[in-house]
């Protein structure tokens, strides 16, 4: 009976307006929490494709203008051959993957195209990573991409950035505090925070809404200093922490060409071993030295021709 009336109560609270609210808030707290348990192994990816699905349709229009725009260039001025270039990064573990780009610059020189400066400067040259984010490349949020070279110089704490898949929009933006220039060990920092993080499904949430906010606010979302202007292997070439030796080998294992400032460092370097083998090296003896060497090598070893 008792059971009976409980349930009726229970039936008229949920019949009312209140009942019914605090019924949805209690479902959504429960969906949230098995959300946040589960986002690093499941719904994060569930997430970044719906994410990639929604970018590609909304921006679908752009597609066509950009790729009809550069059909038309390739075929007048035939400055480059592919509509898309490719970008082998360090994705998670290490792991090598490919990204894509519009192409932008001439084959023949590597500068800018009349349309490829364009697309350069509104930003929409990186509009095919749509693509590698519908494929699971690449996530939404997520550390900052590192070319295969550099990720040779990473190690000791700060590779545990490497567990953590490269994203469009850098956790850096929360954890750095505001700062507008970061240098690498900032954002190394905050990449492997990040990639540490227990609950990401509310670090992912915080990263977006900052960003949001410093948009709205129109301040600069994207990262500057050291990760925007260099790579890390010439930041620390430039630094003296790598040498011009090691940074032409780690380019040379991927088959990439040298830059012509590494080239000219590594001319020097090599004139220096070759000043310094010289200057070690026992000195020539001249005519009268090696003379007088002459006549005591044949003084000891009469002697022994006597005996």
């Amino acid at each position: 009976m008792n059971a009976f009336l409980l349930a009726a109560d229970l039936g008229d609270f949920l019949s009312t307006w209140y009942g019914i609210l605090l019924f949805a808030v209690i479902d959504i707290v429960i969906a949230v929490i098995i959300v946040a348990v589960t986002y690093r192994w499941v719904f994060k990816y569930v997430f970044d494709f719906l994410a990639g699905l929604v970018a590609a349709i909304v921006t679908s229009p752009v597609w066509l203008v950009v790729i009809a725009l550069s059909r038309v260039h390739m075929i007048k001025t035939n400055e480059y051959k592919h509509l898309f270039a490719r970008r082998t990064v360090a994705g998670r573990g290490g792991k090598r993957i490919v990204l894509h780009s519009f192409t932008v610059k001439d084959d023949l020189n590597g500068e800018y195209t009349r349309l490829g400066e364009i697309l350069h400067k509104t930003g929409i040259e990186k509009l095919p990573i749509v693509f590698d984010l519908l494929l699971l490349r690449v996530s939404l949020v997520g550390v900052r991409p590192l070319s295969v070279v550099d990720e040779k110089f990473v190690s000791g704490e700060d590779y545990a950035r490497f567990s953590a898949r490269p994203g469009f929009v850098n956790p850096a933006l929360l954890y750095a505090g505001g700062q507008k220039e970061l240098s690498y060990a900032d954002m190394f920092e905050s990449d492997a925070r990040y990639a540490a993080e227990k609950y990401g499904f509310f670090v992912d949430i915080a990263v977006l809404v900052t960003l949001l906010v410093r948009k709205i606010r129109g301040e600069r979302a994207a990262l500057t200093g050291e990760p925007a202007e260099k790579s890390y292997a010439e930041i620390l070439f430039e630094n003296g922490e790598i040498s011009a030796a090691d940074y032409a080998a780690a380019l040379a294992e991927e088959g990439l060409p040298l830059p012509a400032a590494l080239k000219a460092e590594i001319g020097t370097e090599t004139e220096a071993e070759d000043a310094s083998a010289k200057s070690d090296a026992p000195a020539a003896p001249s005519d009268g030295e090696a003379e007088t060497l002459s006549e005591k090598d044949e003084e000891s070893v009469r002697p022994q021709e006597e005996e």
